[in-house]
């Protein structure tokens, strides 16, 4: 799963850098793969913060 640290600060208020959004969130649980800066004329100096998703999650079948 991949997503957008400008998608991300749309639905929360955040100021902390990529490292330390990936440190939170490999703290909280997740699998982070890693994360790319990426620049765009449309929306600017962004981050993609990529995830793994666990394998061996309950409840899906």
């Amino acid at each position: 799963m991949q997503f957008s640290k400008n998608w991300l600060k749309d639905f929360i208020d955040i100021d902390l850098s990529t490292e330390i959004i990936c440190s939170q969130l490999t703290m909280a649980g997740l699998e982070v793969d890693g994360y790319e800066d990426v620049s765009s004329k449309i929306t600017g100096k962004d981050s993609i913060i990529k995830l793994d998703i666990t394998p061996n999650r309950g409840g899906l079948f």
